[in-house]
């Protein structure tokens, strides 16, 4: 009875440590494996029925973004959008990173996209960026998104003027005035802007152009 009991034993353990190696095999060649769970039914000593579930985590599917457009000159911290991750993996966290040339002028704070560079649109009205979903396995997905800088019509600045050819003053009620006015064009390219000037002493305006 000594050896059907020992051999019984040894038959037993060497069974647990095959079924072990293979655990430790999958986990290496699968790293979304995320827990182990054993199970054992006991009746006696010697007699075991052992059951071993394997759990996988899914990587990422798909990042969205709430938004993709902002103004020009906005202010350092501007939030953008938001992101979110589709994941198989209902309740999945993720750490979502920026990467790729434009990177540089936006950043991320938890989930949420941020301005951190100066937006002209003169200078540039289109920027690419790589975002990465890494989830609580360290799965990631990657996607390039397309950031586009919305044209803000900005109101014209007088350069410089002259009251009567440039006096230093003058006591007369007609005045004329002569200078230069930058102005910037309107959002809409087929309309222009114009401004105009008050006259100082009798009522009416004077524009300056047209």
């Amino acid at each position: 009875m000594k050896r059907k009991f020992a051999r019984k034993k040894e038959s037993f353990m060497k069974k647990n440590i095959a079924r072990l190696l293979v655990f430790v095999l999958l986990f290496t060649w699968f790293p979304q494996v995320v827990f182990l769970q054993e199970t054992h039914a006991a009746t006696d000593l010697p007699t075991y029925d052992t059951s071993m579930e394997v759990i996988y985590n899914s990587p990422p599917e798909d990042i969205r973004l709430t938004n993709d457009t902002i103004d020009e000159n906005s202010p350092i911290g501007t939030e953008i959008g938001t992101f979110s991750t589709i994941d198989p993996d209902v309740g999945d966290t993720h750490v979502y990173t920026l990467s790729g040339f434009d990177a540089g002028t936006f950043s991320i704070s938890g989930n949420r996209l941020l301005v951190s560079g100066n937006l002209d649109y003169n200078t540039k009205n289109s920027y690419t960026i790589t975002v990465t979903a890494t989830d609580s396995s360290n799965n990631t997905y990657s996607q390039i998104f397309t950031i586009m800088v919305n044209k803000v019509n900005k109101p014209p600045v007088i350069q410089s003027f002259q009251i009567n050819g440039g006096a230093p003053y003058t006591n007369y009620s007609y005045v004329t005035l002569t200078g230069t006015i930058i102005t910037v064009p309107a959002q809409t390219p087929s309309k222009s802007d114009s401004a105009m000037m008050q006259s100082v002493g009798r009522a009416g305006s004077l524009p300056i152009f047209r």
